[in-house]
């Protein structure tokens, strides 16, 4: 594919996005801190799955300024239409692979 495709599909997906709300993660229950336990990261994983499930057509998912949010995936999410993701701060991949999912999908702090 070529570079301005590329743009080109940002820049829309941006453009439908900069037309609803903002979400902020931390509305999802969502806690910001660099050395979390696998709890946290997983409650944070499911904070970001619940805030992206309430976007709508135009909404933005925010990760806010200044802050560091570690998290473990919670689950893949289907169906979303014109509906980003700004990291306007940090999302970064809980360090400990053992709590990440398993095939059968199931989560072990």
């Amino acid at each position: 594919m070529t570079k301005s495709f590329w743009v080109a599909l940002v820049a829309a997906a941006s453009h439908a996005a900069s037309h609803g709300r903002d979400i902020d993660i931390r509305d999802h229950g969502a806690v910001a801190g660099d050395d979390v336990d696998a709890a946290t990261a997983i409650h944070n994983g499911r904070a970001i799955f619940d805030a992206l499930k309430a976007a709508g057509r135009g909404d933005t998912v925010v990760a806010p300024a200044g802050l560091r949010f570690v998290a473990v995936p919670w689950a893949p999410i289907y169906g979303l239409r014109d509906v980003a993701l700004r990291v306007d701060g940090c999302l970064a991949a809980y360090r400990d692979p053992a709590a990440w999912p398993h095939p059968d999908g199931k989560y072990e702090p």
